[in-house]
C-alpha cells in the first residue's frame, strides 16, 4: 500500500520537491554523488589539484613535510 504524501511542511522546500518525485527519480536523486564543501576539504582538494597539474619533475613538491632544505654534512 502506497501512502500519498500530502503534508510536507516540515521539510525544506528543496526536500519537498524531491519527496514529490516519482519513486525511480527519487532513488536516483538519493543515490547521486555529492560533495559537501567544508573549508578544509576544499583547501585540501585545491592543493591536490595543484599537485596534479604540476609539471613532471624528478622531485615533486613536498605535500606533508616542510620543504626540503639541503644542508652540508660536516665530515670530521
Amino acid at each position: 500500500m502506497v501512502q500519498e504524501l500530502t503534508d510536507l511542511s516540515h521539510l525544506h522546500p528543496a526536500a519537498q520537491r524531491v519527496a514529490r518525485l516519482p519513486g525511480e527519480e527519487r532513488l536516483r536523486h538519493v543515490r547521486a554523488d555529492r560533495w559537501i564543501g567544508y573549508t578544509r576539504a576544499t583547501e585540501a582538494l585545491a592543493r591536490l589539484e595543484t599537485l596534479f597539474d604540476w609539471p613532471a619533475w624528478q622531485r615533486m613538491p613536498n605535500l606533508l613535510l616542510r620543504p626540503y632544505q639541503q644542508r652540508q654534512v660536516d665530515d670530521r
